[in-house]
């Protein structure tokens, strides 16, 4: 179902292919970062060109160091991320191998291009080093860099390489720009004291910008301190014509095998990595898809800033992905590239021959075992409308107000919706489950204006799916308000009735209504006089007790509900800054609607906040002066939103008709997160930081970008990397009214 509705699933993936014909394919070679523990021990078991590989590259390595690569793959205690002796040598084998490893799929580069270390690497693939020599180049270069630990610092920035090479020239030889990675992406080296002011300026300005992990700094002047001794130490290296053409990010031009001697791979320690240039020229030239080769993705999000740059679509595949499975990532990474246009040998990935199927010993007979389908029962449903004016709407004034926005109350369409079932199916109590809110509502000053369409379809064991969009006057598309499911209950449960002795027993915190109200305007909410209906409360953190006054009458249950739903923002927590947070409701798990409100009513919140602070839910429950259960409203859904302004501007439009499958921002953007992250919407845990699913520098622009073309708004990469969550980003893209 999921690759039915474009979507990627865990375990497969899914590209759109044009009409182009092939395209040559370049491989890429990362530097150092890509590592991560684990990595390889599933090709390990499943693939013999990568274990081939691996093993000649070991060996190649043990005879340089005395130290093996497979020990070190296979330890979860090894020292790679802050080794470079070890790391790089690990990394390069690794690389190496996921070469070959993409040979026994089928595919086969055009060209080789290498970053940095992963120079070596690419000489290697493309047959101008040998196993033995690039193991030598590699060992012996990382070896000697040890001696500069320490002295050394990188700083990833986002200027562009004329705006880094600006900056640089008043630091003297201090500083350089040691990598252009794309048009916004540069890496300076040189001293740490004389970065970390560079990076306060940078921030000052609102210059993304941060510390590498590495404790040298190649690229820079300081690697000169080495140059003889590298010299010296890879004499006996001797390169090869390549097999495979090879382009040079050191002199951003295609190199034959002859110069790749001891004095090219000190000037590719020493010198700037012009990736950006190399890259913009192999796709003017070449016009390939690239293959980034690595554990990780890395420089994937670089080479399409320079093919965007170049108004050309994008044409990268990335190999593996951290912590993920690498036969699953292989493989999709295979089917993507065959997609853009890689040619692929199948016959190499799947063999000369596939299996054989037996024919059937008998001719197909041509009778039909397929069930009919039954005839469909004619549900008498369809859609209501009614205008949002009739429902009572004007006399909630402008209702309760969030950070600057007066949007219709959900309530209200949860009480049309039930109007509507019991219109069909008679009196009573109704029931509403897993209800969720649109991205976006209309506003109180659109209600005049404003339709209401309601859709119920008949469904299992007397439920009705439900929807309910709004359509303003002269537009042509409604906006998606609520989903769900409703049925009629015959009656209340007595044990889900609340003892209000006993909550108020445990709630001991006196709070005035006017205080109350005070305090809610502290957190950005303003409520209109006629919803002003709390009297007394008593609170205590995590749950609140209020007395409430029934509103107007023309205010109807709507009021009453949402007066009493105002219950929630004192049971939220209080403490220091949170006293000026702003939750908005998301979903309910359950509403039930019973009766309504006269005279004098009760309402009771207990709130439950999530392990990451980022939101919480909260259980609420109105009840008559006699203790009847009025309505309960269970699993409401909370995103903190902290002191963003909230606002509702143009609504977002669903397509017609109404569709329960009519995706909302947050859902959006985490579609859009996991396509930069290489993952599965399922992996995107919207709780979390980006950066901690494994969003870097590069990923962040590359997602900005995506976020304006779908949205129209400008997200800060700062923002994308910072503290928040994905749940409360997409919660500022839908209050920005995208």
């Amino acid at each position: 179902r999921a690759l039915a509705e474009g979507r990627p699933t865990p375990d497969g993936g899914l590209h759109e292919a044009g009409f182009d014909g092939p395209r040559e394919v370049a491989f890429v070679f990362p530097g150092q970062g890509s590592q991560w523990t684990g990595m390889g021990r599933e090709l390990l078991r499943t693939s013999e060109a990568f274990r081939t590989a691996l093993a000649e590259c070991d060996e190649a390595v043990h005879a340089e160091t005395g130290w093996s690569v497979l020990d070190l793959l296979l330890d979860d205690d090894a020292r790679l991320a802050d080794a470079v002796e070890l790391v790089q040598p690990v990394l390069w084998a690794m690389e190496v191998a996921l070469a070959a490893h993409w040979r026994a799929l089928g595919v086969d580069p055009d060209v080789c291009v290498g970053h940095s270390m992963g120079e070596v690497a690419a000489a290697c693939v493309a047959g101008a080093l040998s196993v033995r020599d690039a193991a030598r180049v590699i060992c012996r270069r990382s070896d000697l860099m040890q001696r500069l630990a320490g002295r050394g610092a990188m700083l990833a920035t986002e200027l562009s390489p004329d705006q880094a090479r600006g900056l640089v020239t008043d630091y003297g030889d201090k500083v350089c720009v040691a990598v252009e990675n794309s048009p916004g992406a540069t890496v300076l080296a040189g001293d740490p004291d004389v970065l970390a002011d560079i990076a306060r300026e940078l921030e000052r300005r609102e210059v993304l910008c941060r510390t590498v992990k590495v404790n040298v700094a190649s690229h820079s002047p300081l690697m000169d301190e080495i140059r003889a001794d590298l010299l010296d130490r890879l004499a006996e290296v001797t390169p090869a014509a390549p097999g495979t053409p090879m382009f040079s990010t050191v002199r951003s031009a295609p190199v034959d095998g002859a110069v790749l001697d001891a004095g090219y791979w000190a000037d590719n320690l020493r010198q700037p990595m012009r990736f950006a240039d190399s890259v913009r020229q192999v796709v003017r030239e070449r016009g390939p898809v690239f293959v980034e080769v690595s554990p990780h993705p890395l420089l994937g999000r670089a080479i399409e800033d320079v093919q965007l740059d170049a108004g050309v679509a994008p044409t990268v595949v990335t190999t593996l992905v951290r912590q993920q499975s690498e036969a699953t990532a292989t493989a999709r990474a295979l089917g993507r590239a065959y997609a853009l246009g890689a040619p692929v040998d199948w016959h190499r990935r799947y063999g000369d021959e596939g299996p054989r199927v037996p024919l059937p010993s008998y001719a197909w007979d041509t009778e039909e075992y397929r069930a009919a389908p039954e005839p469909a029962v004619p549900s008498g449903l369809g859609e209501r409308r009614v205008r949002l004016s009739r429902l009572g709407v004007a006399a909630l004034g402008t209702g309760v107000t969030a950070r600057g926005a007066s949007p219709v109350p959900p309530v209200l369409y949860l009480q049309a919706v039930a109007e509507t079932l019991r219109d069909l199916v008679g009196a009573g109590p109704v029931e509403l489950r897993d209800v969720r809110i649109g991205g976006a509502l209309p506003s109180l000053a659109e209600a005049a204006a404003t339709t209401l369409v309601i859709g119920l379809d008949q469904g299992t064991d007397g439920a009705y799916g439900f929807r309910v969009a709004a359509l303003t006057d002269g537009s042509a598309e409604p906006v998606s308000c609520v989903t769900g499911s409703a049925l009629a209950r015959p009656g209340v449960d007595a044990s889900a009735a609340v003892t209000l002795d006993t909550a108020l027993t445990r709630c001991t915190e006196y709070v005035p209504g006017a205080e109350f109200y005070r305090r809610a305007e502290a957190r950005g909410y303003s409520v209109a006089p006629p919803l002003r209906a709390v009297r007394q409360m008593w609170r205590r953190e995590g749950e609140a007790v209020a007395r409430l006054q029934m509103p107007p009458a023309d205010a109807g249950a709507v009021g009453a509900l949402e007066a009493a739903l105002l219950t929630m923002p004192a049971s939220w927590p209080h403490g220091g800054g949170a006293a000026q947070d702003t939750y908005l409701p998301l979903s309910f798990d359950r509403v039930l609607l019973a009766g309504e409100p006269t005279g004098e009513f009760w309402s009771t919140a207990r709130f439950a906040p999530d392990a990451d602070g980022e939101g919480g839910r909260c259980d609420v429950v109105l009840t008559g002066a006699d203790g009847q259960v009025l309505a309960d409203f269970e699993g409401v859904a909370l995103l903190r939103s902290g002191g963003a302004p909230v606002s509702v501007t143009e609504a977002r439009r669903a397509a017609q008709p109404v569709s329960l499958e009519t995706p909302p921002v947050a859902d959006r953007l985490i579609i859009h997160t996991a396509t930069v992250l290489g993952t599965t919407v399922d992996r995107v845990d919207p709780r979390r930081p980006l950066r901690d699913l494994g969003l870097d520098s590069l990923m962040a622009v590359q997602l900005r970008r995506i976020l304006k073309q779908d949205f129209g708004v400008e997200v800060p990469t700062s923002r994308l990397l910072g503290d928040e969550s994905a749940a409360a980003i997409a919660a500022g893209l839908a209050g920005a009214g995208v």
